[in-house]
Order: structure tokens, then sequence, then C-alpha cells
């Protein structure tokens, strides 16, 4: 007997799973981070510190301080002999934006403000392209921003002063932000649920930021670096002309036809039919969708319409706000750590990849919930040994332990943000999935934004230990309080998460026109949830699955 098809995951089942035609998509939307990766820690090259020699005038000379040694200078000093700079000259090959507008001394602290600034535009641009996603489209939204970002890295790299850069750096960042939520919500909405976790847990981002630290190494010129940045970025634009929208949002979006012909492609790319049900299944989406919410288009407000989605919301944001303050701290923090620049960035990234193969076999194989769980404890204990290694190490190897420990940490948090990635996307509904999944990345760029400041390793190495320890702490146990989603099926609606809150032994209590509308809702049977007299007996297949609702989706 044919199985009934309720869900696009069992129509992705009936029509090839995992195929060619999803590993081209991957290859498109996926490894765009190798631009994303390389456009985001631009400044952990730009932002490098030649040593400078200090320019004081004196008798109409330049010199150093020391009276017998005219016009020479004083190296890495802001004044000599109480006597400021009047100007630097910087030493070595490498031209960054430092030597470039002479961001020493007075103007030291630009350095964490542009970095902030950038994560500014990223939290702007997780905003805009929540709203943008689930208004019109991911695909859209996710290319409009890729072919911006190539222009403004273009523009970035003609930079004349270093609040152009600045500004240049805001909207790179605000496209960056964009372009980082769409390629993992429409990833994540055209995969088969088996495989929704491969996409983040490919090391696209890590090679990536190697990549640019080889051509940086090669190039030593921060504008040089923008220019090849934006030819990257124009390569990917490529892909639009292959990417389909999500079948998902054009079916909510009551756009029955073009989601019908989006499953037609993948079924003809597969060699496969195109069951005759799938447009059942679509115009259940659409009616649902219709029905329930009336066309409603939906806000971040709706993120907390109810006590699940809003639990789901501010866990996810802890966790994400916490990650990215450790992983961005130390990855704009490589100049403080010993040895040669290039070959740092290099290493903190390489060692992530055999991590991303590791974590998607830890995923496959503990799921979404333990696996967090078990990333963010080891990351608690590595940032805890930073600190006793800080203490009781032997001076002459206390720089050593302490750099190896902080990349043990950052290496967890890595496969930790893997995971929560596909562990966000599956928990929201199709409906607000792009605005769930922008408002942890929202937190993780606040996060970015303290970054520079809080996670100091140059002044304050023990507090920022302590500190890095204490934050995945308190994330460990906040995660705990969540619940699995690998086996559950993406919910389309909101009524979907809310409903399966009451399948929940541990759902908590539901305010009764959370969805907007008058009726009530209890917390015994599902049968509760068609109160009214009016409302249709529940209609079960032969499997006793109700076929006018989704089977029970991702909760916490």
């Amino acid at each position: 007997m044919t199985q009934e098809l309720t869900t696009i995951e069992q129509i992705y089942d009936q029509i090839g799973g995992l195929s060619w035609f999803h590993l081209i998509i991957i290859l498109l939307t996926e490894f765009s981070k190798l631009m994303l990766g390389w456009s985001m820690m631009i400044m952990s090259y730009a932002g490098f510190i030649n040593d400078f020699e200090c320019i004081i005038p004196t008798n109409g000379t330049l010199y150093n301080g020391q009276d017998q040694a005219p016009n020479s200078t004083a190296l890495n000093v802001c004044s000599v002999s109480g006597t400021a700079c009047e100007d630097f000259r910087f030493l070595g090959s490498k031209r960054t934006v430092i030597s470039e507008w002479h961001l020493v001394c007075d103007l030291r602290w630009m350095k964490a403000a542009i970095i902030s600034v950038q994560m500014g535009g990223v939290l702007v641009g997780n905003t805009l392209g929540g709203l943008s996603g689930d208004f019109f489209g991911r695909r859209n939204t996710l290319y409009v921003a890729m072919v911006l970002h190539t222009f403004i890295s273009l523009i970035g790299a003609y930079s004349a002063s270093w609040q152009m850069f600045a500004v240049t750096r805001f909207f790179a960042g605000l496209l960056i932000g964009v372009m980082l939520m769409m390629d993992i919500t429409l990833l994540a909405e055209l995969l088969p649920m088996r495989w929704r976790h491969l996409g983040p847990v490919i090391p696209a981002w890590p090679l990536g930021v190697m990549v640019f630290a080889g051509v940086a190494a090669v190039l030593e010129d921060w504008a040089q670096l923008h220019i090849a940045c934006a030819v990257l970025s124009a390569l990917f634009c490529l892909g639009y002309f292959y990417v389909p929208e999500s079948p998902r949002w054009l079916a909510t979006q009551g756009r029955l036809g073009e989601s019908h012909a989006v499953l037609e492609k993948i079924a003809s790319m597969n060699n496969r039919s195109l069951p005759e049900s799938a447009m059942d299944v679509i115009q259940h989406i659409a009616n649902e969708e219709k029905t329930r919410y009336k066309g409603k288009k939906y806000t971040y407000k709706d993120l907390f319409i109810n006590r699940a989605t809003t639990k789901l919301t501010v866990i996810f944001s802890l966790e994400w706000m916490v990650m990215s303050i450790i992983f961005y701290g130390l990855n704009f923090g490589v100049s403080s750590f010993v040895g040669n620049l290039y070959l740092n960035i290099f290493l903190m990234n390489v060692i992530q990849l055999p991590a991303s193969l590791a974590t998607f076999a830890v995923i496959d194989r503990f799921g979404r919930r333990l696996s967090s769980i078990i990333f963010m404890v080891l990351a608690t204990v590595a940032s805890f040994g930073c600190v006793a290694a800080y203490l009781a190490a032997p001076e002459s190897v206390r720089g050593e332990v302490t750099s190896a420990l902080c990349l043990t940490a950052l290496l967890l948090v890595s496969a930790s943000w893997c995971t929560a990635t596909v562990w966000v996307t599956d928990s929201y509904p199709t409906v607000i999935r792009s605005l769930g999944f922008g408002f942890a990345s929202m937190s993780a760029r606040a996060g970015a934004i303290l970054a520079p400041f809080i996670i100091n390793l140059d002044q304050f190495p023990l507090f920022t230990y302590i500190l890095m320890g204490v934050m995945s702490l308190v994330c460990v146990v906040a995660i705990s309080f969540l619940t699995e989603t690998s086996d559950k099926v993406m919910a389309e609606t909101v009524f979907n998460v809310q409903a399966d809150s009451i399948h929940s032994n541990t759902a908590p209590a539901l305010n009764s026109n959370s969805l907007g509308e008058n009726q009530d809702v209890k917390l015994m049977s599902e049968e509760n949830i068609r109160k009214s007299p009016a409302d249709p007996p529940i209609n079960r297949n032969s499997n006793g699955i109700d076929k006018d609702n989704v089977p029970p989706v991702a909760f916490v």
C-alpha cells in the first residue's frame, strides 16, 4: 500500500531524498561562506598593528628624544620625554588600515570601534534579512544581498578615510548578516529531514578564512584583499540562475503553482516522478496558513506569540550571544597570540575542518540537544583550564598552554554553533523560521559588537578566561531546558508548534488567544484542540495520523 503523503519531507523522500540536485544547491549556497568568512574576518589582517616610529619636531628636525641622535625616531611609543608624536612611520611590508590612517595612540580605539561597527551592521542585516526573507522570499533576499556585497567591497577598497572605511564595513556587515541567515534557511527548507544538519557542518567558513590568510600573506594589502573578495562574491552571484525558491515558503504565500514547479524540478533532476498528491500537501499548507492566520504578515513580535516560541527565542538568543562573544573575541584577538599572524589565522581555522566532520557524526549519533551540551561543557572545561594555566603554569610555557586552550575553546564553540544552527532552523515553523533564525543571529551580533571590548587578551587575560568559563557554563544550563528536534517534522505554521506543545507532557500552558483567535486550548488531549462544536472531528489516516494537521514537530 502506497504511503499517504502529508508533509513536504515525505515528498522529498519520494522523489529521491538527498540527490545531485541538493549537492549542487549546497555548493552554490553553503560554499558562499567562503566569501562570507573572508569578508567578515578581513579586519583580523586589516587591523594588524605594525611596529611604528614616533616622529616629533624639535628645532626643525625630527628625533627620538635623544639629543645625540637627530633625525631619528622612537619605536612603538606615543610620546618622547613628554612630547607627543606629531606623526608616525610604519615599518614592514604590511599595508593595513592602521598604517593607512595612523590608527595608533589616541586613535588606537578605532580598531575595536570599526570591528564593532561592522558587527553592528551584521546585527541590522539579521533584522532586515529575517523580515525580507519572509516577505520577499529566501532566494531573492540572498542574491540581492550578494550583488550589493560585491559592490560595497569594491567601494571599501577605495576608501579615502577611516570614516569612509568604517561606513563601508557597516554595510558589508549588514549584507553578510542577511546572507548568513538566508543561505542557512533556504538550504534547510530544501533538504530532506534526514539531512537537514548537513549544510551547517560543511566547513566552508573556515576554508574561506584559510584561503583569506594565504592570499593576505601574498598581497599584504587591505585594499587588494577587498577587491579579491568582491571578485569571489561576484562568482557566487551566478548561483541565482540555478537555486530555486523554497517550496515551503511559496506554499505559505499561496503561490501553489510555483511551489509545485520547484518540486517538479527536483523530481526531474533525480529522474523521479512527482507524486500526484504533492499538490494536496501544498494546498493543505496554504489553506492552513490562510484559514488560521488569514494571510498574516509576521513580525518579530510573533516570536513571542506564546510560551512555546518565547522559550525558544529567549534560550537560543542567550546561547548564540555567548558563542559569538567567545568566537569573535578570540578570532579578532588573534594578533595577541604568539607567532606569525598569517599562520595563526590559518591554524585557528584549519583545526575546524576535522571538527566539522566530527560534528556531523556527533549530531547524527546524538542529536542536536545532547551534541550542543557536550560541546559547551567541554568549552567550559577548556576556558577554566585557561584560568588554571594562567595562575599555575610556569612562565616559560604559560603563553603556549593558554593559547592552546583558547584554540580548543574556540574549536568547541565553533562545533556547538554548527549544531545550534541546525537546531534553530528545525525548531521554528516555516512562517517565522527566518525571523527566529534572524533573532538568534541578532543576539549573536550583539555579542560580537561587545566581543572586541570584553575579550581582551592584551590587557585583561585572566578576566577574559574567567568570563569565557562562566558564560559557557550558563549556556550549558540554559540549553538543557530545550528538547531534541532531529526526529521531528519541520513545522509549517505557528499553530503546529502550539499543537505539539499540547502533545508534550512537559509543555507549558498556552494563552488561549496566543494565535490571535478566540478559541480555547486545553492540555489534556489533542482532541481538545478543536473545542468548538462547529469544528469537524479529527480525520485520521490508516496509521492513526491526523491528516488535517502536520505530525508532531520540533518544540521545546
